[in-house]
């Protein structure tokens, strides 16, 4: 079957400071709309522009699809307004991962105008998810999703391998994939909202830069191109599930719209798999806290899910 193409959106949680006191926050939402200010007085007319939207169920911007999104996140750290920085999150448009498309300069883009006015750090609690589905309102073959979790499982160790050691405290390979909530390596849950919605990856580490950021997307489009083409059993059985193979399986879409040579430092110094490790039992106050912050997610949709559902109505011309 022709490949249908494939759309993607980018969450980054950062933390962030300002270079200049006029640049710095009371609060989180004073903070994030001087930096969506910042942004915009600075990206020229071909790039997209940035709003603050912290309150998710009113978008302030002009096109949610198409615009850069800056939000809180109630799995990031809380600093004291006093140190005068924040952790964010800040949502990308929809991407077509198509022939012509220049969304990699959107992306440079906005970390070299953020670093501009800001300090970008990360720690163990930053990550980034990329979030991938059919382009417009094209739903998910049932073949393709299944050649997906079938690469999934067979590669995990070899996955395992690339990501940092602080990415690796995760569940075991029987729930790897969302039976009951989001936050899994792999985040199935939104296909409830239909066959068009997105599946989520988040396990990426959090990132300070361009280059990093690129990275670990361009092994996410890679995987997933590669899992919905060649991910058959009849092709599996073929490979091995060590590095090298995963290497190869990744390097299997070669054309236009993927830039490999990206992934190329993820993969220094690593040589064999690593076997996924169940993650301890969480503790009585961790364990609530996780099912508090759940049960606010559930409450409203996340602003990649709203973009995605605004994309699709306008593929269909609503």
């Amino acid at each position: 079957m022709p490949y249908p193409g494939i759309q993607i959106g980018i969450e980054v949680e950062l933390i962030l400071t300002a270079k200049k006191l006029r640049l710095s926050g009371h609060n989180l939402t004073d903070f994030s709309n001087k930096l969506a200010r910042f942004f915009n007085a600075r990206a020229t007319a071909d790039f997209p522009r940035m709003y603050a939207n912290m309150d998710k169920d009113a978008y302030p911007g002009v096109n949610i699809v198409t615009e850069w999104s800056v939000t809180g996140d109630g799995s990031l750290p809380k600093f004291p307004d006093r140190e005068d920085k924040y952790a964010l999150e800040i949502v990308s448009p929809i991407f077509f991962v198509m022939p012509g498309e220049q969304w990699r300069r959107v992306v440079q883009n906005l970390w070299t105008i953020v670093a501009a006015g800001y300090h970008i750090k990360v720690n163990q609690a930053c990550g980034l998810h990329v979030h991938f589905s059919p382009p417009g309102h094209a739903q998910w073959q049932l073949q393709r999703l299944q050649s997906l979790c079938r690469s999934i499982l067979f590669f995990e160790s070899a996955f395992e391998a690339v990501y940092p050691i602080h990415r690796r405290d995760h569940r075991a390979i029987k729930e790897l994939m969302s039976p009951d909530t989001r936050l899994y390596a792999w985040n199935f849950q939104n296909l409830e909202n239909g066959p068009a919605m997105t599946v989520e990856w988040r396990r990426g580490p959090g990132v300070i830069n361009a280059d990093e950021c690129l990275s670990w997307t361009e092994l996410v489009i890679s995987f997933v191109r590669a899992a919905t083409e060649f991910g058959s059993y009849e092709n599996l059985r073929t490979m091995r599930p060590n590095v090298e193979s995963f290497k190869a399986f990744l390097t299997k879409c070669r054309d236009d719209l993927n830039e490999q040579h990206r992934m190329a430092p993820l993969f220094t110094n690593v040589t064999t798999t690593v076997t996924p490790v169940a993650m301890e039992p969480l503790s009585k106050q961790a364990l609530e806290k996780l099912r508090s912050l759940e049960s606010e997610k559930k409450k409203k949709k996340s602003l990649m899910v709203r973009k995605v559902e605004k994309a699709q109505e306008l593929a269909r011309g609503w």
